[in-house]
């Protein structure tokens, strides 16, 4: 716990003097962007943060911005201040603290990480044994909730926690859950916690079968042993259709849906999108707007708008679900995030979703369609998935050493950009042995 504790608590980063930086022999800080220096909407920096910055340098204080939102958004943010900037920071995790000390000349003890994130500023900055410095948020975009921590001289402040770290689970129980004894999914997220696992996807990809009862058991069980639950809809669901009966269809099983993630306690509910038919290409996405459109609408009339939906990528060439689809349709609506599913786009471009520049690029794509902020907390699937000329064929284990994709890279470049996604492993019968081993790779990367 004491890693979360700054060691200076601020109410604006204009209360940071340089004399209590020098007076702890700091010679350069290390300074979060997005709700420290400017809201997330200010494209420009206010003239009294040139002021700021001005003070700071003439105190011989080196600065530069630290933050792990994209090149574009940081570059221009930080050109008229004048000062050196690092995008896609990759906090928490150690190299990007290492990388800006280099690039500052500077040893960690003389640096101030200054910023408005318990789990990536100030949690970053106390492994890296940086002077940290944390300032109330301009921003609020984030799921709050309040807590109050103590400092190591004993007095009280209050916090407001921002970011979460990666979660990773398995979609539905392993063959290795009934192996054990068990018999009831209510009994899961206490199993999923020994793993040393954090999320967990309950599967009506069949219907939506779960009593309420059930599903409260589930939801306890879940927030007791800090398991993050989402739901996948029925696999029945077509965004692509235009006939009115199965549009109708659509809102009512997502609708179902919907009313089973609230006593499960889903935040997150995955949606297929919808085969093309004999539609045009065109066609079938103008159809998946207005049904996705249809969609929101019904679950805001039902006040059910607690779970967000997720559209995922598909596997199959003849469904809609490319990476570009998606994102189209996550951008019509600030209200959706996507689900991407790293084996459906390694199944659907033969094998092309298996290198770091791949991914790169899916993330880059991601970023300049539905921005940096719904990117980072991306919803995704992960398996390896035999496929052929026409796309997925089955779902397979980590075991398989033919089709992939491997996890690694995915892990490489989450862990460099600081993303915080949901990772839900779909393995045939080793999905949550699977997940852990994601995480383990996740960890080990996040490390370097």
């Amino acid at each position: 716990m004491s890693k979360l504790i700054p060691d200076y608590v601020f109410d604006s980063i204009y209360d940071i003097t340089p004399e209590v930086l020098t007076a702890h022999g700091v010679r350069g800080v290390l300074v979060d962007l997005d709700g420290t220096m400017a809201s997330h909407k200010a494209a420009l920096p206010p003239d009294t943060l040139h002021l700021f910055v001005d003070r700071l340098k003439d105190a011989g204080i080196a600065v530069l911005v630290f933050s792990n939102n994209h090149p574009e958004r940081v570059g221009k943010f930080c050109e008229p201040l004048g000062v050196g900037y690092i995008s896609h920071a990759g906090k928490p995790f150690s190299r990007g603290f290492r990388k800006a000390a280099n690039r500052l000349g500077l040893s960690m003890r003389e640096i101030a990480v200054i910023g408005d994130q318990i789990f990536t500023d100030v949690f970053g900055g106390n492994r890296a044994g940086a002077l940290t410095c944390y300032v109330e948020t301009l921003d609020r975009r984030f799921f709050w909730m309040s807590a109050v921590l103590s400092r190591a001289d004993g007095a009280e402040w209050r916090r407001e926690h921002i970011m979460a770290e990666p979660k990773f689970g398995p979609a539905g129980n392993s063959e290795s859950f009934a192996a054990a004894g068990f018999k009831k999914s209510e009994d899961a997220p206490a199993w999923l916690e020994q793993m040393g696992l954090t999320a967990f996807e309950y599967q009506c990809g069949r219907g939506v079968r779960c009593g309420e009862e059930t599903a409260l058991k589930i939801g306890a069980a879940a927030e007791q042993h800090g398991i993050q639950m989402s739901i996948h809809a029925p696999y029945f669901i077509n965004l692509s259709s235009e006939e009115s009966e199965r549009m109708e269809k659509n809102v009512g099983y997502v609708l179902e849906t919907a009313r089973l993630a609230v006593p499960l306690g889903a935040t997150r509910m995955v949606v297929h999108c919808g085969g093309q038919g004999k539609l045009t290409r065109d066609r079938a996405m103008r159809n998946s707007h207005e049904n996705v459109k249809n969609i929101l609408r019904a679950l805001e009339e039902a006040h059910l708008t607690g779970c967000t939906v997720c559209l995922e990528t598909m596997g199959k060439k003849s469904v809609l679900g490319t990476a570009e689809e998606v994102c189209e349709l996550v951008a019509a609506d600030d209200r959706l995030l996507p689900c991407i599913d790293f084996g459906h786009l390694n199944c659907r471009t033969g094998g092309h979703m298996n290198t770091r520049e791949e991914v790169k690029a899916l993330f880059d794509l991601m970023e300049n369609t539905i921005g940096h902020e719904r990117t980072a907390k991306l919803h995704a699937h992960f398996s390896h998935i035999e496929y052929n000329d026409k796309g997925e064929v089955r779902h397979l284990t980590f075991a398989d050493t033919v089709y992939g994709p491997d996890f690694t890279p995915v892990a490489e470049e989450t862990a460099v950009r600081g993303y915080a996604p949901t990772f839900i492993c779909e393995s045939a019968g080793t999905q949550a042995e699977d997940a852990l081993a994601m995480k383990q790779c996740f960890m080990a990367q996040a490390e370097k």
